[in-house]
């Protein structure tokens, strides 16, 4: 859930789709509070769970992975743990 985000949590980052791992990081800065998101800035509908925490994490890209365009859409996880 999106209000379980801390800082030093684990990060992996995917290509959209999540087959490609292009890079690992850390959390580490969190917005101060939940907010609603919409899918996209075309389209309207409400994300199906709604709510988002804005975070941005630290990027150590993988090795032997070339970089995407700086425009392009990659999946962040964030690993919860217990």
């Amino acid at each position: 859930m999106a209000a379980d985000v801390r800082l030093g949590q684990s990060v992996t980052l995917v290509r959209q789709g999540g087959s490609t791992l292009v890079g690992m990081g850390k959390v580490v800065r969190i917005a101060p509070q939940v907010e609603k998101r919409t899918i996209g800035a075309d389209d309207a509908r409400v994300r199906a769970d709604s709510l988002i925490r804005p975070a941005w994490c630290s990027f150590t890209p993988t090795q032997g992975t070339a970089l995407p365009p700086i425009s392009y859409r990659l999946e962040a996880r964030v690993e919860l743990g217990p």
